[in-house]
């Protein structure tokens, strides 16, 4: 098509040249017959234009053509129904055709091939053309373009006529000869491809190369082919390398697939060769080889064959070897996908097929293969086998129907020798040797389409059985689906038909709504292992109408069923009879059949329970219904004998089956006998038999519309226990059924009742009497009962509860309960058994240890807000206005919330006791507050030994398997305190007494002193503001340590032990006195009180051994103290003696001393006197010293001040020669910081300098200061002279008090600021000034200490 179009384009852009380099003056009206004269000469085949024509010479030659016609007019090779054409005018100098650009607008090309499969257009032409004796090269075609195009085929083989449209192609020709590309789409009966076509030169030999891509819509995969065309003597073919490869998106879950191939395509056949296919990705592929072939002709045919390798579907479809796939999930749906997807050929044919292995499911199946034959209408298998797990084999063959309804006939048969391995492999289980199945083999015809499936002239082997008959499924469109078996059998065993059902389907067999037409014929029928000699059915349920023709099984396990009859339009309007008898002398067998079917069903559950109290049964049955105007009247009756109970039930309706709610129902029932056990037993209760027989019967009656309201009665009187109800029910359309009644229920005594359910109530002290009446209304499962009132044992009650009758669960309820007393050990008996607190007493123990009981609980959850008048935990302890909130259930029993008055104090606390199998748990915390401790505390002679008021908070939790062992295991903790009490019996001034008595000369022994004690302890009470104690709790007994009482003269501290397993105190209670008068070194007056015995009494007991050794002791010490008291009266004696010899001696002295001081008063003035005289001697000898030293210092100071000049003038050389040497300043720095001591003390020596001259103190001696002139630099000065001794006293060392005879230092002008001193060098002036002292705030002179010694005042 491509060089087609590519020639027949060239041809008219020759056309075009050859009329340009024609005459220079051309005629114009002849333009378009030169253009079909010249096509024609080049091409070989008659070119005719029909349209317009338009032709341009500059700037480059162009051509428009219109309906061109390239052959006959009437029968053309091609027809364009537009043509432009533009070419390079520079290479038509160079003698070249460039066509820079081309468009053919709508052509089509018309082909054919003749009987020897040769086309048309390569036949040799009638006329010679130009077109093949130019160079190929020198016509080069760019940028063509089609649109719209079209090719039509015609085979004169077959006749038919192929067309292919909607060519949009973008064409490159490289010249006549090749090479040719296009590239676009185009439409194939109704299939858009997209197609790439390129091609090398022709070569010498006359075929040149191609390649082609083609990717069809329909199909995910692209087409490749690289090959050979070529041709000769018209015919064409094209043989080389072929490859497909699916089409993917990613994340896509569509199977991967290529496939390879060598073809040799001509006019007669493709060819295809070394052939292999791979599905799946390529590192997990599945492969196949072989080939075929597809012959053209009239009668076109194919053949080809295919052989897989190994075919790994875990890997491919499944998880792997870990995640293997489950046949029965994968292997169907895509094996009935696939043969629902097999193509209706109209091409005779045939495939052969053969796959080795198969790795599936996690085990192999081998020798799969296949001949298959395509007939046009289907495919006919001439043999589909193969090897399935468990020893198993599977072959078929027949014909596959694809016409209008797909259809399968013809022959088939498995057989396994392992069932049960090969239900396992099927299903994807584990296998499982205890399920093993006898080995079983089946076959057959089989007949499947259009919604039946029909396995006539079956016959099944299992084991040593053989049945033989039709089993069909119908499903049509308009109706139920329908079963039919027709078999005849050795023998029926349900049992071994329902394993192999479950086993290859993994469910169990349910009654679904289907119609069934049986009949069956068994010598023998097994059903849940119980046996039947014989059984007879034939029997429909079809069309809405139940047929039972005959229905007899003799003998099932003593049972006799014989049932006929026939009932019409079952589901609306009844119509018909049946009617039946059962004799049994045992319904275990018909039991066990129904509880195979329904295995969970209540009512199956309870006829179970109930099957060998009904036997011997008895019954005849009759169901008529008569059909009248849409409405149906119906009657049920049932009567005869149940074991040694009498039945009988008569029931009516009237009314439509399909709107049962709306007609009218009556029925009555009656089942009553002799014995009342039994008959709870045939009602399906597990009753105990007891030895007193009571007759019993239950009544039940219903009338009215199921919808609008059904009335009903009930009666029971059975085993003491007597209830009456009256109600109604309503079932609304789309709701549950909701309904109402009045229940009273009486007793004499409930104990017989519950013996019969293996339950023992608690013991009262009289019979368990109840009389309760309440109103019970409800939709569906839940319930509200109100005002439930009356009397159980010896309470009162009334109440309110609503709550929910769960399926296969407890009774859930929840409401208030208000009672005139609650008995908590009756309460916890229905946890833990009846009477478990009354149960064997060990010798140690007050409590039972009876193993704990059935729980009276089951089937109960409540959770009830209980008031009570009065809450019993024991005889002596109980709770006054008690409530709480009360949870109930078969394992717990749990008081929250709870709160009571108890000892005229406030008690709550939270108790939780459970229950687990034989374990009891219990668990809880109390606080008490303001309790009365006297109504707590034990008694002597009616009166409490203790007063005050109580608060306790504790926490405690035991477990054990007996209510000994529960008290034995309580563990836990808590605190007291009592304030504002007074301890009797106790006096504090028991000890005072005594040791007064003993002080007296009372006898020191142990027995009068613990008599004498006695006395006087019971003689008294302590009172105390509050005592605080702490409670632990370990193996059931109660430890409170280093409690304390302290009153004004008296501490008392002990601790208790309080085992509530034997309900037993000891104790001990420490008792002394503080008083200080009476302490004795190594003892204190101390007497220990012990109790011990029963916690109600404990026996008292003393021990006075502390006491009687601080008596003797005392008694001693009072003894040293007379003696030492007597030795002290003769030593003041003696004293008083020495006293006075002592004032006799002291006056002699006194007189003595006052003459000698007389005699030293009077030569101490002549002293006196001589020493003024040497003072004043000595003053007028320092006042010359001074003047002189004046003088001195002036010298010493001009002497200064020269120095001082001097030392400048060096400064300033030597600050000359630093600046000279710069580089040294580091050396000079150093140089400075030795030098700082004596430059430092030079400013300072400055500082004083500066000073005026100070006037001298008449009278003092003083020193003048010369002003020296300031220098410009810091300089060292020469060493003082040594310092000079002023008045006889050194100035370095003159003291602090003599300072002022030196004078203050006149300075004239205002005082100059010396610096401040560093503390690590005293010789040194800081830099930094201090601030200047005012004149008038010197206070005390202050001075510092130049070199050499010498003071200087700086204030």
């Amino acid at each position: 098509m491509n060089s087609v179009y590519i020639t027949v384009g060239g041809t008219l852009i020759l056309a075009l040249v050859i009329a340009l380099v024609g005459p220079l003056v051309i005629d114009w009206s002849a333009y378009r017959s030169l253009f079909e004269s010249y096509g024609e000469k080049i091409l070989g085949h008659q070119v005719t234009i029909l349209g317009e024509t338009d032709v341009q010479l500059l700037p480059a030659p162009y051509v428009k053509l219109s309906d061109v016609r390239v052959g006959a007019v009437e029968d053309p090779l091609m027809t364009i129904k537009g043509f432009e054409g533009r070419i390079e005018l520079p290479s038509l100098l160079r003698g070249e055709v460039h066509v820079t650009e081309m468009k053919l607008n709508e052509p089509e090309l018309n082909l054919s091939l003749d009987e020897g499969g040769r086309l048309d257009v390569l036949q040799t032409t009638s006329r010679r053309s130009v077109i093949s004796e130019i160079d190929p090269t020198s016509l080069i075609l760019e940028d063509v373009s089609v649109r719209n195009g079209s090719i039509v085929l015609t085979d004169a083989r077959t006749g038919e006529v192929r067309r292919a449209g909607n060519a949009n192609l973008e064409l490159y020709a490289g010249g006549l000869q090749g090479p040719f590309k296009a590239e676009g789409a185009m439409l194939y009966e109704g299939v858009p491809y997209t197609l790439k076509i390129g091609s090398g030169r022709l070569e010498r030999n006359g075929q040149i190369r191609v390649k082609t891509q083609v990717s069809p819509a329909n199909v995910a995969a692209q087409f490749s082919t690289d090959g050979f065309l070529r041709h000769q003597d018209g015919v064409v073919s094209y043989y080389g390398d072929a490859e497909v490869q699916s089409v993917t998106s990613e994340g896509s879950d569509d199977l991967e697939w290529a496939g390879k191939s060598k073809f040799n395509l001509d006019g007669e056949r493709l060819e295809l060769t070394e052939s292999t296919l791979r599905l799946g990705s390529e590192d997990r592929p599945i492969t196949a080889e072989g080939g075929g072939v597809y012959s053209f002709g009239p009668e076109p045919e194919f053949q080809a064959v295919a052989q897989f390798k190994q075919v790994d579907l875990d890997r491919m479809i499944g998880g792997g070897p870990q995640r293997p796939l489950v046949p029965s999930e994968a292997v169907m749906a895509r094996l009935a996908g696939g043969l629902s997807s097999l193509p209706l050929l109209d091409v005779k044919g045939q495939m052969d097929l053969t796959i080795p292995v198969v790795v599936a499911g996690g085990s192999v199946v081998s020798n799969l293969s296949t001949l298959l034959e395509s007939t046009g209408t289907g495919w006919k298998i001439d043999e589909l086998s193969g090897e399935l797990p468990g020893r198993s084999q599977f072959k078929t063959s027949g014909y596959l129907d694809l016409r209008n309804s797909a259809g399968y006939q013809g022959d088939w048969e498995i057989s396994s020798r392992q069932p049960h391995q090969l239900a396992h492999w099927w299903l994807g289980e584990r296998k499982d040797a205890s399920k093993r199945l006898s080995p079983v083999a089946l076959k057959g015809r089989v007949e499947a389409g259009s919604g039946a499936l029909r396995l006539p002239d079956l016959r099944i082997d299992a084991g040593d059985v053989r049945s033989v008959g039709l089993i069909s499924f119908e499903h049509p469109l308009d109706r139920s689906p329908l079963i039919t078996v027709d078999m005849d059998s050795d023998r029926v065993n349900l049992d071994e038909i329902l394993r192999y059902v479950e086993a290859f389907t993994g469910k169990k067999i349910k009654p679904s709504a289907v119609d069934m037409s049986i009949r069956l014929y068994a010598d023998e029928l097994v059903a849940s292992g119980v046996k039947a000699k014989s059984m007879a059915v034939s029997a429909s349920l079809s069309r809405d109408a139940l047929s039972i023709e005959q229905l007899k099984i003799r003998d099932f396990a003593g049972a006799y069923i014989d049932m006929k009859g026939r009932i019409d339009d079952l589901s609306t309007t009844p119509q018909g009879n049946i009617k039946g008898t059962l004799t049994a002398s045992s319904l275990s067998g018909a039991v066990a059949v129904l509880e195979e079917y329904a295995p969970e069903h209540p009512l199956i559950e309870r006829l179970k329970t109930a099957a060998p109290d009904l036997a011997p049964a008895n019954l005849k049955a009759e169901l008529s219904a008569y059909a009248e105007k849409g409405r149906t009247d119906m009657s049920l009756n049932l009567f005869g004998e149940v074991g040694v109970s009498d039945l009988d039930l008569n029931g009516t309706f009237e009314g439509r089956i399909d709107d049962f709610a709306e007609g009218d129902l009556y029925a009555e029932m009656t089942l009553g006998g002799k014995d009342g056990v039994k008959v709870l037993r045939q009602l399906g209760f597990e009753a105990i038999p007891i030895t007193q027989l009571q007759p019993g019967e239950v009544r039940l009656s219903l009338s009215g519309s199921p919808r609008d309201q059904l009335a009903f009665g009930f009666s029971s009187d059975l085993v003491g226990m007597k209830i009456l109800s009256d109600g109604t029910v309503r079932v609304p359309s789309r709701s549950a059924a909701v309904w109402s009644a009045n229940v009273a229920l009486q007793s004499d005594d409930l104990a017989d009742y519950g013996l019969a359910f293996g339950k023992v109530y608690p013991i009262y002290s009289g019979p368990l009497k109840a009389n309760l009446t309440a109103q019970v209304e409800g939709r569906g499962r839940d319930f509200t009962l109100s005002e439930l009132k009356g009397q159980l044992a010896n309470m009162d009650l009334k109440g309110d509860l609503e709550g929910t009758l769960e399926k296969n669960g407890p009774l859930k309820a929840s409401g208030k309960l208000e009672l005139s007393e609650l008995d908590m050990r009756s309460l916890s008996e229905l946890l833990l058994g009846s009477n478990v607190w009354a149960g064997v007493l060990q010798e140690d123990s007050i409590w039972s240890s009876q193993a704990l009981g059935q729980s009276l609980a089951d089937g109960v959850d409540l959770t009830l807000d209980v008031t009570s008048d009065r809450a019993l935990f024991s005889d002596e302890f109980r709770l006054d206005a008690a409530s709480g909130q009360l949870r109930l259930r078969s394992d717990l029993l749990s008081i929250n919330e709870g709160k009571g008055r108890f000892a005229g104090g406030e008690f709550s606390g939270t108790f939780d006791l459970q229950r687990d199998q034989g374990q009891a748990t219990l668990s809880g915390r109390f606080r008490l507050d303001d309790a009365d401790f006297e109504e707590l505390a034990w008694t002597d002679e009616g009166r409490a030994l203790a007063t005050g008021k109580l608060q306790a908070i504790a926490e405690f939790e035991g477990s054990g398997r007996t209510i000994s062992g529960l008290v034995s295991g309580l563990s836990g903790g808590g605190t007291f305190s009592v304030t504002n009490g007074e301890i009797r019996r106790v006096n504090p001034a028991a000890f005072d007494l005594v040791i007064k008595a003993a002080d007296a000369g009372m006898e020191l022994d142990e027995a009068a002193i613990q008599s004498a004690f006695a006395d006087h302890l019971d003689a008294g009470s302590v009172k105390f503001n509050r005592v605080d104690g702490s409670l632990g709790i370990a193996s059931g007994r109660i430890r409170a340590r280093n409690i304390s009482v302290d009153t004004a003269g008296t501490t008392l501290f002990g601790s208790a032990l309080i085992d509530l397993e034997k309900w037993a105190l000891t104790g001990d209670v420490s008792m002394k006195t503080r008083d200080e008068a009476q302490k004795v070194a190594g003892a204190e007056p101390q007497v220990a009180i012990l109790y011990s015995g029963p916690l109600e009494n404990p026996a008292r007991k003393l021990d006075t051994g502390p006491l009687l050794s601080y008596l003797n002791l005392r008694a001693i010490e009072l003894n040293v103290k007379r003696i030492e008291e007597e030795q002290r009266k003769i030593a003041e004696q003696e004293r008083m003696l020495d006293e006075l010899k002592k004032k006799q001696e002291e006056e002699a002295a006194r007189k003595a001393k006052a003459a000698e001081e007389e005699k030293a008063r009077q030569a101490a003035e002549a002293e006196a006197a001589a020493e003024r005289e040497r003072q004043a001697q000595a003053a007028r000898e320092a006042e010359a010293r001074a003047a002189q030293l004046a003088a001195e210092e002036e010298a010493r100071k001009a002497e200064a001040l020269a120095a001082v000049n001097r030392a400048e003038e060096a400064q300033r050389a030597a600050e000359a020669k630093a600046a000279a040497e710069a580089k040294a300043a580091e050396q000079a720095r150093a140089e400075e910081a030795k030098k700082s001591s004596v430059q430092d003390f030079s400013a300072r020596i400055r500082s004083v300098l500066d000073g005026d001259a100070a006037e001298k103190k008449p009278n003092s001696p003083s020193v003048s200061i010369v002003d020296p002139p300031k220098p410009r630099a810091k300089s060292s000065l020469p060493a003082l002279e040594a310092p000079v001794t002023i008045g006889g006293v050194n100035e370095a060392t003159v003291p602090a008090g003599e300072v002022d005879l030196l004078g203050p230092i006149i300075q004239s002008g205002a005082p100059k600021n010396l610096g401040v001193l560093e503390a690590g060098n005293d010789n040194q002036v800081l830099r930094g000034p201090l601030p200047d002292l005012p004149t008038d705030e010197r206070g005390t002179p202050k001075f510092i200490e130049l070199p050499g010694g010498r003071l200087l005042q700086v204030n």
